[in-house]
């Protein structure tokens, strides 16, 4: 099966799927809760192995545990009901103990090395997709706010390949870290997700929702093009850890893919920007 083939099947397979777990809201989306942390997990595996290639960590069960906990912790919180501020004490504490593990090292040599890039990866594997653990409490409706990042980001990405396909031989390589990508490509995306964001909020209106994303249209707009620009971001900034790390792909986790870091680049860097400008916009 081509590359081309395998990506299109994980896409009309696994959009729908990872949008049928999201409307399942049972004790804030504990499904989801558990997908959230087990890909956290998963990641931190991945970028431990890409980082330690040319780099000195501490070991990779404790990065893999540290950035499992925090969505976990998150998730607490919100069963707990509890202020989700106290993830980033969490956060804290771990950096903490990498610095702690520091002075019983029997060798100084790359300490701070050690502590700079198990905590990088702790933040970019845990911390940023514990911004999906807060989106189960960030609207009243909180499976329609899941939903519609899933949506703004799925169609960015997918947009943004088809007019990059269309439309972009003639207008690459203005972004080093990534060579290929396009501005027709990065145009298509943003158009992607403002558009698909209107259609949305159309739907759940007609569908009798107006209390969800309340206003005009200017704010979905506002929201799908600050999301977009987050996940074409996302994508870069693994693009140049790649091409630092002298790899093509994080992983072979999913066909057509590659890696689990693979598929969370542009959700890892969205995911805050989209919980952050929700509650701008609409809270």
């Amino acid at each position: 099966m081509s590359k081309l083939a395998q990506r299109l099947l994980v896409f009309f397979i696994g959009v729908p799927l990872v949008l049928g777990i999201v409307f399942v809201n049972f004790e804030f989306h504990l499904p989801f809760q558990i997908i959230v942390m087990a890909a956290a997990m998963l990641a931190a595996n991945e970028m431990y192995n890409m980082l330690s290639k040319k780099h000195k960590l501490f070991s990779k069960a404790l990065i893999m545990a540290f950035s499992g906990l925090l969505p976990f912790i998150s998730y607490a919180l919100i069963l707990a009901n509890l202020p989700l501020e106290f993830v980033q004490w969490v956060y804290l504490f771990e950096v903490l103990i990498f610095l702690v593990i520091g002075i019983f090292q029997k060798s100084f040599s790359g300490i701070v090395e050690k502590v700079a890039f198990s905590s990088f990866a702790v933040f970019y594997c845990g911390y940023l997709l514990t911004y999906l653990s807060r989106m189960t409490v960030v609207l009243a409706h909180s499976q329609f706010a899941i939903a519609l990042f899933f949506i703004l980001v799925f169609l960015c990405d997918s947009l943004a390949w088809l007019f990059g396909n269309l439309f972009g031989k003639n207008n690459k390589g203005i972004i080093p870290a990534s060579p290929n990508k396009s501005i027709a490509g990065f145009i298509g995306g943003i158009l992607g997700s403002v558009a698909s964001g209107c259609l949305f909020k159309f739907i759940i209106e007609k569908l009798g929702y107006n209390d969800v994303l309340t206003g005009n249209y200017l704010k979905i707009c506002i929201l799908g093009f600050v999301v977009s620009l987050a996940s074409i971001i996302g994508d870069l900034v693994e693009s140049v850890i790649k091409r630092n790390m002298e790899v093509k792909d994080s992983g072979k986790l999913i066909p057509g893919r590659g890696g689990m870091l693979d598929c969370m680049d542009s959700v890892v860097m969205a995911a805050p920007v989209f919980t952050i400008f929700l509650h701008l916009l609409y809270n």
